[in-house]
């Protein structure tokens, strides 16, 4: 009666328990994390028929509606379409930018919500359950991961999880830095609010660029914080040009630069 139920469903069902990395001990998820699994067992239980129907649908009408002679149909409306589109779309932007901003604005804020709505859809779906369970092993197995999920030790500090993350791939490092140039660049879309963010922004980046970058180039984190702290210096890539100044030997005209 009072063993708790381990992981039994087949389709990649929420796990609540840890499996020891010697396969002796198990450890319970910390509450907070719990609550959310227990909740979305509620939710699973209720949405999967729904899905099943859903896939049902889509394997129905799928070969009918992707095959190619409808996808040769509607590349040809939609060429001509978006031959007059496109240019006209970039010229009324440009001479209209300060009138479109807000709607540009609003249009990116509802696209990004409709697709985290749909990524959560996809994510408790059996499929998404599914594709998730690699991830969910990898975390279980993970020291610093497993110990903020799973009650098996002294929860890791935000300062560990995150420098434990971060990518050592060059190239996945250049994507990091990319994106982390790109959010700190919007503050160049809302003045003045923007600089506020800024400053909420740069200790996250700071750190970052220290657990990529700190065997390499020390002064990177620094370099990042100050340019994330001071105002309208948001134009400078400082984690961009970091990757560049540590990884100078992957870039064919950098090696003279670098020496």
């Amino acid at each position: 009666m009072g063993k708790k139920k381990s992981a039994s469903r087949d389709d990649g069902g929420v796990y609540s328990q840890y499996q020891g990395s010697q396969g002796k001990e198990e450890f319970p998820l910390r509450p907070e994390f719990q609550a959310v699994c227990s909740g979305l067992e509620v939710v699973t239980l209720k949405t999967d028929p729904l899905f099943l129907q859903v896939e049902k649908a889509v394997g129905i009408t799928w070969p009918v509606i992707f095959n190619r002679y409808s996808a040769l149909a509607a590349a040809c409306c939609a060429m001509p379409m978006a031959v007059v589109a496109v240019p006209m779309g970039v010229l009324a932007c440009t001479v209209g930018l300060p009138i479109f901003l807000p709607v540009l604005i609003i249009t990116t804020v509802i696209t990004l919500l409709n697709t985290a709505i749909l990524a959560a859809l996809i994510a408790i779906s059996p499929y998404g359950r599914r594709m998730m369970q690699p991830t969910i092993e990898s975390v279980k197995s993970d020291e610093v991961l497993s110990r903020l999920f799973y009650d098996a030790g002294p929860r890791p500090s935000p300062i560990a999880v995150i420098q434990h993350s971060a990518p050592t791939d060059p190239t996945w490092q250049l994507l990091v830095c990319l994106m982390l140039d790109m959010i700190g660049a919007f503050s160049y879309l809302l003045p003045l609010l923007g600089e506020g963010f800024d400053l909420a922004w740069a200790p996250f980046q700071a750190l970052m660029m220290s657990a990529m970058f700190d065997k390499t180039m020390p002064s990177a984190k620094w370099l990042g914080l100050a340019e994330e702290m001071l105002p309208f210096t948001d134009i400078i890539p400082s984690a961009s040009l970091a990757w560049l100044r540590c990884n100078s030997h992957r870039v064919p005209l950098l090696k003279n630069a670098s020496k």
